[in-house]
């Protein structure tokens, strides 16, 4: 009977973690419930099974551990905030789903209907966030759950990795109509981020493509694989491009052409940069007077307190065009860069930990590729999502919200596997 109870409560935490991967792009209500179910079932389940003693930590639970530090050492030496506990219950829960998707240790098979989830809640989100561009009740295409085309681009491309991961298994754990229905998914997928026309989205995304290319190498069959998938990749954007006019591709398109000409010409660039390019650009002028001036170098101003520096206590040179009262402008949650963000916010210690946990999932994908021939899923996800972190994270941020939610996922079952293929972490 215990047996049972046990076999239901674990079916019960993953159906609970794939409602939170299909409900993340469209559906807020339903991934909350979702967080419960999933939390509910694995605390239940440990309950049971007697685990909560003390063990000694492995190292990638070091490594989480030297990230959730830094953030509460930060909120409390900064303490009282001005969002509270906020920042550091958001830090907590992308961390703690990446341990839990880790500790879990979830089979193959079970898996399978995590990414299946991942695949199917992006893909209605696309054909959703599709009608509202169409009928002019968006001008972006953006998913529900995430009204910010930044966001929606840096989720949509680490769901490519994990589509790409599917479709380049060199197992026999997904069958061939699997994966020719996830190559379909992966190519139209393509053609909308080229859609989304997000520039630090689609750099992180050849960015990984570039990187597996270059690792998977010595894999005929997984190199063809990758290759077929950016022709067809390359086919739909011409295809789109071809039979679709659209204004803001096209606007893009104009300023990279302006670009090229002024440099050629020796002339100045700042004639062709954007007001909304300028913005940024004072984002990432007020994080780093905010840093060098402010005496919180180290430890930072708490978790997620970005958007409450005091600007006015800043010398900067004017003007700032973010605080013109424009409509539709508010302050910054964010530098538009994860780097510069983290420093602000946890200090330079959280930075570290933030490299340390890039640096430390790296090299793990370097010695279990070193290690192994064949390619599995969760390595080619991987590799997508360190791509995606490093260079999409120079322009906005990562792992937070939604794309911090479906990285630690991705992070969480690539070190279990990583564990499992070599006997450590």
């Amino acid at each position: 009977m215990k047996d049972n109870q046990k076999n239901w409560l674990q079916r019960l935490t993953l159906f609970g973690l794939c409602v939170v991967a299909f409900a993340m792009p469209t559906m807020e209500s339903v991934k909350w419930a979702g967080v419960f179910l999933f939390g509910l079932g694995t605390l239940v389940c440990r309950i049971m099974d007697h685990r909560f003693g003390w063990r000694k930590p492995d190292g990638f639970e070091w490594v989480l551990m030297a990230v959730w530090s830094t953030a509460l050492v930060s909120t409390l030496v900064n303490w009282p905030l001005p969002n509270g506990v906020s920042g550091l219950k958001r830090t907590s829960m992308v961390l703690a789903l990446g341990w839990l998707v880790y500790t879990n240790a979830y089979s193959e098979k079970q898996l399978k209907g995590v990414l299946y989830a991942v695949i199917g809640g992006v893909m209605l989100g696309l054909v959703l966030s599709a009608h509202q561009l169409f009928t002019g009740q968006n001008p972006y295409l953006e998913f529900a759950s995430m009204p910010n085309l930044n966001r929606s681009a840096i989720y949509h491309v680490l769901s490519l990795f994990v589509m790409l991961g599917v479709i380049m298994d060199s197992r026999l754990i997904f069958s061939k109509r699997s994966r020719i229905l996830i190559a379909c998914c992966f190519v139209i997928a393509v053609g909308s981020l080229f859609v989304m026309g997000s520039r630090g989205a689609l750099l992180g995304f050849i960015s990984g493509m570039v990187l597996l290319a270059v690792s998977v190498v010595r894999g005929r069959k997984a190199w063809l694989t990758l290759t077929a998938c950016i022709v067809g990749s390359i086919l739909a954007v011409i295809l789109i491009s071809a039979v679709w006019d659209n204004p803001i591709l096209e606007r893009k398109l104009a300023k990279f052409t302006h670009y090229y000409h002024d440099l050629k010409d020796g002339g100045d660039l700042s004639d062709a940069i954007t007001p909304s390019e300028k913005v940024r650009y004072d984002y990432i002028r007020i994080a780093w007077a905010q840093i060098t001036q402010q005496g919180k170098m180290l430890l930072g101003t708490g978790p997620s307190t970005f958007k409450y520096i005091d600007v006015e206590s800043l010398t900067l040179d004017k003007p700032l065009l973010m605080y013109q009262k424009k409509p539709g402008w508010d302050k910054p949650s964010h530098a538009h860069n994860e780097y510069l963000t983290r420093w602000v916010n946890v200090g330079l210690v959280g930075l570290g930990t933030h490299l340390l946990l890039l640096f430390y999932i790296g090299t793990r994908l370097w010695v279990s590729r070193k290690q192994k021939s064949d390619v599995h899923w969760q390595w080619v996800a991987c590799v997508g999502f360190l791509a995606t972190a490093g260079v999409s994270g120079m322009f906005n941020t990562v792992l937070t919200n939604e794309m911090g939610w479906l990285s630690m996922i991705i992070v969480g079952a690539t070190m279990n596997w990583y564990k499992r293929q070599t006997g450590g972490a």
